[in-house]
Protein backbone atom coordinates (compact mmCIF):
# COMPACT_ATOMS: atom_id res chain seq x y z
CA UNK A 1 0.00 0.00 0.00
CA UNK A 2 0.88 3.48 -0.49
CA UNK A 3 1.64 5.55 1.88
CA UNK A 4 -1.25 7.86 0.83
CA UNK A 5 -3.66 4.90 1.08
CA UNK A 6 -2.05 4.09 4.96
CA UNK A 7 -2.92 7.53 5.89
CA UNK A 8 -6.13 8.18 4.56
CA UNK A 9 -6.87 4.79 6.55
CA UNK A 10 -5.78 5.61 9.54
CA UNK A 11 -7.79 8.93 9.57
CA UNK A 12 -10.96 6.96 9.13
CA UNK A 13 -10.16 4.82 11.69
CA UNK A 14 -9.53 7.27 13.96
CA UNK A 15 -12.88 9.06 12.97
CA UNK A 16 -15.07 5.72 13.47
CA UNK A 17 -13.55 5.25 16.95
CA UNK A 18 -13.98 9.23 18.44
CA UNK A 19 -17.76 8.84 16.97
CA UNK A 20 -17.85 5.11 18.63
CA UNK A 21 -15.57 5.47 21.64
CA UNK A 22 -16.56 9.14 22.79
CA UNK A 23 -20.51 8.95 22.44
CA UNK A 24 -20.81 11.37 19.33
CA UNK A 25 -23.57 11.14 17.40
CA UNK A 26 -24.96 12.29 14.10
CA UNK A 27 -28.44 12.74 13.48
CA UNK A 28 -29.86 14.41 10.15
CA UNK A 29 -32.85 16.50 10.62
CA UNK A 30 -36.42 14.62 9.28
CA UNK A 31 -37.05 17.08 6.15
CA UNK A 32 -40.84 16.80 7.03
CA UNK A 33 -40.39 18.79 10.34
CA UNK A 34 -42.90 21.60 10.53
CA UNK A 35 -41.03 25.02 11.59
CA UNK A 36 -43.72 27.52 11.99
CA UNK A 37 -42.53 31.05 12.85
CA UNK A 38 -44.58 34.39 13.24
CA UNK A 39 -42.62 37.93 12.84
CA UNK A 40 -44.48 40.80 14.73
CA UNK A 41 -43.36 44.18 13.45
CA UNK A 42 -43.59 47.43 15.91
CA UNK A 43 -43.59 50.45 13.73
CA UNK A 44 -43.12 53.88 16.30
CA UNK A 45 -41.86 57.35 15.69
CA UNK A 46 -38.70 57.57 15.53
CA UNK A 47 -38.85 60.99 17.53
CA UNK A 48 -40.93 58.81 20.38
CA UNK A 49 -37.95 56.24 20.32
CA UNK A 50 -35.29 59.09 20.75
CA UNK A 51 -37.39 60.79 23.55
CA UNK A 52 -38.37 57.42 25.52
CA UNK A 53 -35.02 55.11 24.44
CA UNK A 54 -35.34 52.69 27.47
CA UNK A 55 -39.07 51.93 26.16
CA UNK A 56 -40.50 48.32 25.88
CA UNK A 57 -42.99 46.80 23.51
CA UNK A 58 -44.54 43.50 25.09
CA UNK A 59 -46.20 40.87 23.09
CA UNK A 60 -47.98 38.13 23.74
CA UNK A 61 -48.81 34.93 22.16
CA UNK A 62 -51.50 32.13 22.64
CA UNK A 63 -51.91 28.49 21.26
CA UNK A 64 -55.39 28.19 20.78
CA UNK A 65 -57.24 24.91 20.88
CA UNK A 66 -60.17 23.74 18.28
CA UNK A 67 -62.56 25.55 20.93
CA UNK A 68 -60.58 28.58 20.85
CA UNK A 69 -58.79 28.28 24.40
CA UNK A 70 -55.92 29.07 25.18
CA UNK A 71 -53.43 26.03 25.96
CA UNK A 72 -50.01 27.86 26.35
CA UNK A 73 -48.96 31.65 26.23
CA UNK A 74 -45.28 32.88 25.29
CA UNK A 75 -44.45 36.78 25.55
CA UNK A 76 -41.88 38.55 23.33
CA UNK A 77 -40.01 41.93 24.34
CA UNK A 78 -38.84 44.59 21.78
CA UNK A 79 -36.33 46.71 23.35
CA UNK A 80 -35.51 49.53 20.73
CA UNK A 81 -31.69 49.54 22.62
CA UNK A 82 -31.41 46.54 20.97
CA UNK A 83 -32.33 46.87 17.76
CA UNK A 84 -30.82 50.14 17.55
CA UNK A 85 -30.45 49.19 13.55
CA UNK A 86 -33.83 49.69 12.62
CA UNK A 87 -35.01 51.22 9.43
CA UNK A 88 -37.09 54.11 9.41
CA UNK A 89 -39.57 55.15 6.26
CA UNK A 90 -39.74 58.50 4.75
CA UNK A 91 -42.88 59.24 7.35
CA UNK A 92 -40.34 59.27 10.37
CA UNK A 93 -41.98 55.57 11.61
CA UNK A 94 -38.70 53.30 12.74
CA UNK A 95 -39.72 49.57 12.75
CA UNK A 96 -38.93 47.15 15.47
CA UNK A 97 -39.06 43.48 14.99
CA UNK A 98 -39.56 40.32 17.31
CA UNK A 99 -39.74 36.93 16.16
CA UNK A 100 -41.64 33.53 17.62
CA UNK A 101 -39.87 30.44 16.01
CA UNK A 102 -40.28 26.70 16.07
CA UNK A 103 -44.17 27.30 16.31
CA UNK A 104 -46.48 24.49 15.59
CA UNK A 105 -49.31 23.57 13.20
CA UNK A 106 -52.12 25.13 15.03
CA UNK A 107 -54.21 28.52 15.79
CA UNK A 108 -53.03 31.45 17.54
CA UNK A 109 -53.86 34.68 18.94
CA UNK A 110 -51.40 37.99 19.02
CA UNK A 111 -51.64 40.68 21.30
CA UNK A 112 -49.75 43.72 22.11
CA UNK A 113 -49.66 44.30 25.44
CA UNK A 114 -50.18 47.93 26.62
CA UNK A 115 -47.76 50.41 28.52
CA UNK A 116 -47.81 53.57 30.13
CA UNK A 117 -47.04 55.75 27.20
CA UNK A 118 -48.26 53.73 24.33
CA UNK A 119 -51.84 52.31 23.22
CA UNK A 120 -52.71 49.95 20.36
CA UNK A 121 -53.64 52.34 17.34
CA UNK A 122 -54.06 49.88 14.37
CA UNK A 123 -52.31 46.81 13.10
CA UNK A 124 -51.75 46.00 9.27
CA UNK A 125 -49.69 44.72 6.28
CA UNK A 126 -50.32 40.69 7.66
CA UNK A 127 -48.79 38.21 5.84
CA UNK A 128 -50.40 34.48 6.24
CA UNK A 129 -53.73 33.24 7.26
CA UNK A 130 -54.15 36.34 9.49
CA UNK A 131 -57.63 37.80 10.71
CA UNK A 132 -58.15 41.05 13.47
CA UNK A 133 -60.08 41.49 16.29
CA UNK A 134 -59.97 44.94 17.85
CA UNK A 135 -56.60 44.60 19.32
CA UNK A 136 -55.31 41.05 18.60
CA UNK A 137 -54.03 39.39 15.70
CA UNK A 138 -55.03 35.86 15.06
CA UNK A 139 -53.52 33.75 12.64
CA UNK A 140 -53.38 30.00 11.57
CA UNK A 141 -50.14 28.11 10.60
CA UNK A 142 -50.43 24.76 8.59
CA UNK A 143 -48.41 22.96 6.28
CA UNK A 144 -49.65 25.55 3.09
CA UNK A 145 -48.70 28.46 5.39
CA UNK A 146 -46.07 28.11 7.65
CA UNK A 147 -45.07 31.79 8.48
CA UNK A 148 -47.19 34.62 9.02
CA UNK A 149 -46.60 38.06 10.13
CA UNK A 150 -48.45 41.49 11.14
CA UNK A 151 -47.18 44.98 11.98
CA UNK A 152 -48.25 47.11 14.91
CA UNK A 153 -48.30 50.65 15.17
CA UNK A 154 -49.49 52.92 18.86
CA UNK A 155 -50.58 55.90 19.45
CA UNK A 156 -48.43 57.82 21.93
CA UNK A 157 -49.87 59.54 25.21
CA UNK A 158 -48.24 62.96 26.16
CA UNK A 159 -50.12 62.56 29.79
CA UNK A 160 -48.90 58.83 30.29
CA UNK A 161 -52.96 57.77 30.04
CA UNK A 162 -52.63 54.52 27.92
CA UNK A 163 -53.14 51.05 29.02
CA UNK A 164 -51.13 49.60 31.67
CA UNK A 165 -51.17 45.32 32.19
CA UNK A 166 -49.10 43.56 34.33
CA UNK A 167 -47.14 40.11 33.89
Amino acid sequence: MKVKQVAHLCLIGILLATVFFCGISVEAKPANVFDGKFTVYKRVKETQLLANPDSAYRFRLEWLDENGQVTKIENRRILPEENWLYPVDDQGYATLKAEFEGLEPGSYRLAELGTMQYSFQKGGNYSGKVRTNQNAVYFTLDEETPRASATFISRHHETGAGLWLHL
